[in-house]
């Protein structure tokens, strides 16, 4: 059963701070509820299936997708290995080097935490483009590197022609013109914005933009897990089938549906919160231990 921000609010209301009516606070109480269900397992209802088409050998996922449990590369499984297989002695090396070494098609976790999905070619100027006029004049703070020394840069944000997302009046090179100049980025403070903001790196001879990420309205510090794919050449399309799970992300809109889908277990896990706040860490133990066990009854029966 899907449960929306609006509805769980309506269920948990009396078990936070003694009944409170300030929406802020248990909204709160149903994040962190949420945040710990989350670290506990790979719940079934956290899992979901993703096709993609992907663009060379590297792999990023969305900002709420937190990483791929089993993958499927052009209609063949594939192995998915952690960060230090580049490091084994039995492994494919360094994969920036060895990139086309082996017949299959496997994925290296790249690591997560990482403020964009692509990385640029070369130093080149960066655009952040958005659907909503009221965007337009905010500014993103970018952390990297240009001319080989770690600067931080900010891109003003510019709105796509009439709102429509991808149609321009003139060139992302003219907008870009005046925008910073990385070679890579390693960290991006974002304000809160009306609707998603898109970045590209821009080629200002050719007009070419490349696409580096993708940032929801309520992100602020965006984090991305990449992959990497073990043998496909950059210049190589594949079709990536990935079974994942999502990650913690907070909800805030009444329309949000919340990633769980056991009322039974939020209430007791809201109440474990509410006595761990009141200093009765018995009572807490208690009350998480019994969330735990709602979810996993409900593991069970799915």
């Amino acid at each position: 059963m899907l449960i929306t921000l609006a509805e769980a609010r309506a269920m948990v209301a009396r078990f936070v701070e003694n009944g409170t009516c300030n929406a802020t606070t248990i909204d709160a109480r149903i994040n962190e509820a949420l945040s710990r269900f989350l670290d506990m397992q790979d719940w079934e209802c956290l899992r979901k299936l993703m096709r993609v088409t992907v663009h060379g050998n590297a792999v990023g996922l969305p900002g709420n997708v937190e990483k791929i449990l089993w993958a499927d590369v052009d209609g063949t499984p594939a192995r998915v290995f952690g960060q230090p297989y580049q490091f084994l002695s039995s492994g494919p090396g360094d994969l920036d080097y060895r990139t086309a070494t082996t017949c299959f098609k496997d994925l290296v976790d790249a690591g997560d935490g990482w403020p964009i999905l692509y990385d640029t070619p070369r130093q080149l100027p960066l655009v952040a483009m958005s659907t909503a006029g009221a965007d337009v004049g905010k500014y993103i703070q970018l952390k990297g590197v240009k001319d080989d020394a770690e600067v931080s840069e900010n891109v003003r944000i510019s709105q796509w022609n009439r709102g429509i997302e991808g149609q321009l009046f003139g060139t992302l090179s003219g907008l870009a013109s005046d925008g910073p100049h990385m070679c890579s980025v390693s960290r991006v403070i974002k304000p809160p914005t009306v609707a998603p903001v898109s970045l590209y790196a821009v080629d200002p001879e050719t007009n070419e933009f490349f696409y580096m990420a993708k940032y929801a309205p309520s992100e602020t510090v965006p984090q991305f897990r990449r992959y990497t794919l073990t043998n496909t050449s950059t210049s190589g399309d594949y079709c990536l089938l990935a079974l994942v799970r999502f990650r913690f992300t907070p909800l805030s809109d009444g329309d949000d549906v919340l990633p769980i889908d056991n009322p039974t277990a939020l209430k007791l896990m809201v109440m474990a919160i509410r006595e761990e706040n009141a200093g009765n860490f018995q009572g807490s133990m208690s009350y998480e231990a019994k969330a735990r066990m709602a979810m996993q009854s409900r593991e069970t029966a799915n």
